[in-house]
Order: structure tokens, then C-alpha cells, then sequence
């Protein structure tokens, strides 16, 4: 199991947006502040926006602010929003494997899955800031 630079630096702008004394924050000044691609950093808002995560403001003045209270999002979901399910192997995500029924090993990596689920449910963003 990976998790992905677009979950990473989304993570990332979300607790330096948190942090900010302005609530209100453009890509251009988190891509700085966080020294990550101004460009890869305006997708990744696009797809926490779709999420729900942030909300973007028009305008002049505009840019992004949080959608919702940093003690309402778990790492768990935004990890599952940014990358998809958390599986540490592929068997364990509901695809078929030919050696389903007699694999020894799918058990653990089912358990593993389940703490490491449980973990990230866990944790609110607020708790990393």
C-alpha cells in the first residue's frame, strides 16, 4: 500500500490552510508555502473540491477555504476520496483471485487492512495540526 503524492500534498494543504491566519487561500499562495507545483496543487483542490473538502470563492479576492471543521474529516476518508480504497494487496479489494481458496496468506492481509482502516478512522485532521 502507497499512498500517493496527490493524497500526500493534499494532506499537506489542507493543514496549512488550517493553520493560516486568512481563511481564505489561493493555490498560488499554499503552492509556495507547502513548496509543492503550483499546477499539480490546482487539480488536486479541483478533486477536494468534488470532495468536498474545500470550497472555492470567486472573485477578486477569491481562492479556497475549508468546507468543513478539520474535526469532521479522518484521515480514512480523505485518503479514500484522494486514492481510492486502502488495500495493502489486490485480493483484499474484491477482486477475484484464482487462489482465493487455498491462499494461507489472505487472512493477514485482510486483518492488516482492517487496523489500518481502523487507525486512519480515527484520526481527525484537527488532531494533526
Amino acid at each position: 500500500m502507497k499512498i500517493s503524492t496527490k493524497s500526500q500534498y493534499g494532506l499537506r494543504a489542507l493543514l496549512a490552510m488550517a493553520k493560516a491566519k486568512s481563511t481564505i487561500k489561493t493555490v498560488a499562495d499554499v503552492a509556495k508555502l507547502e513548496n509543492i507545483s503550483k499546477d499539480y496543487l490546482e487539480k488536486i483542490f479541483a478533486k477536494m473540491e468534488r470532495a468536498n473538502f474545500v470550497k472555492s470563492i470567486r472573485g477578486a479576492m477569491g481562492g479556497y477555504v475549508l468546507a468543513r471543521p478539520l474535526k469532521k474529516i479522518t484521515v480514512k476518508e480523505f485518503l479514500i476520496a484522494m486514492d481510492g480504497e486502502i488495500v495493502p494487496v489486490q485480493c483484499v479489494s474484491g477482486i477475484k483471485c484464482p487462489m482465493s481458496k487455498k491462499c494461507k496468506a489472505k487472512n493477514i492481509w485482510s486483518k492488516v487492512k482492517d487496523k489500518v482502516e481502523h487507525a486512519l478512522s480515527t484520526i481527525t485532521l484537527d488532531k494533526l495540526i
